[in-house]
């Protein structure tokens, strides 16, 4: 990011998404973070899957790999569902209409998009 000349409030941005801090990013008011972070938690290896199906992909090796009790787990898993909810409850649109088969032509169009740096 640095090297692209990326602005400091998107650098912070990027600094600041953590699963861990989950809980946190739910009670604030930073939008911004929300979505990110929200966004990070719906990709898979596999493309753009529901945030449960990540969650569950995720939950045995974050477990093992922080050292969090399942029930830390599932505090930090459920503050993502919250976020859901706050993001969706001000968009048309839902969390199913978010799916690989349809996101597939938005990600063709960004392979192309340039990044101009300073």
């Amino acid at each position: 990011l640095t090297e692209l000349g990326i602005p400091q409030n998107i650098y912070d941005l990027v600094r600041s998404l953590e699963f861990a801090k989950s809980p946190q990013t739910a009670e604030g008011n930073n939008v911004e973070l929300k979505i990110c972070l929200y966004s990070d938690g719906r990709v898979s290896p596999h493309g753009i899957i529901p945030l449960r199906d990540r969650l569950n992909e995720v939950k045995k090796r974050f477990m093992k790999n922080k050292g969090v009790s399942e029930e830390k787990f599932n505090q930090i898993a459920n503050s993502l569902y919250d976020i859901e909810k706050q993001i969706f409850a001000h968009c048309k649109i839902t969390p199913e209409d978010i799916t690989e088969k349809k996101v597939k032509p938005l990600i063709e169009e960004l392979k192309n998009f340039n990044i101009e740096t300073k």
